[in-house]
């Protein structure tokens, strides 16, 4: 699983000089909660503001998420085939649901009764795709008083590029922003 270093930063008008602290650490630390929630892998992250950017640099960031072994419980076993042993149509949904055939799903047995099982292998979603809802989310939840409408756009600069569109509540005009 390949890494890289990103550089989010946020150029506004100047902010408030006694706030610039808290916003910069309410930002590091709303973007890390929000990458360990996704399950982004990630190395050192350091947070900096001067009067008109806040930035956070996080080293390492994994490209994907890891990939995890899923287990989906399906219908009960009494239920999933007929007498005759064929399939029911809710075997062939669940199966369907999961993508495999009918035959490919296993068999568990509880102390609740018996049932179908699907285990499988879950890709990681990739980074760059969750990273401008994880970005935004940190900025909505920044500690600012008096909030106005700011239209951003996340422009592709590198790999790990944003490609989205949003409007946040902030405290000052934005300039600009940059994620490399």
């Amino acid at each position: 699983m390949g890494t890289q270093d990103l550089l989010f930063e946020l150029c506004t008008e100047e902010l408030p000089p006694r706030a610039l602290l808290s916003l910069s650490s309410a930002l590091t630390e709303g973007v890390v909660s929000r990458l360990d929630a996704a399950g982004i892998p990630h190395g050192r992250v350091h947070g900096y503001a001067t009067p008109r950017r806040l930035a956070v640099r996080i080293q390492k960031l994994a490209e994907h998420q890891p990939d995890r072994q899923v287990e989906r419980r399906g219908p009960p076993l009494k239920n999933s085939f007929d007498p005759q042993g064929a399939p029911t149509q809710a075997a062939v949904a669940f199966a369907k649901n999961c993508g495999v055939a009918v035959a490919d799903l296993e068999r568990i047995t509880t102390d609740k009764g018996a049932w179908l099982v699907f285990r499988g292998t879950e890709r990681g979603a990739a980074t760059t795709a969750l990273l401008g809802d994880i970005i935004n989310q940190a900025v909505a939840a920044l500690p600012i008083p008096k909030r106005r409408a700011i239209s951003v756009w996340f422009r592709p600069s590198t790999r790990l590029a944003l490609t989205s569109a949003a409007t946040w509540l902030w405290v000052r005009p934005v300039r600009r922003n940059c994620e490399l």
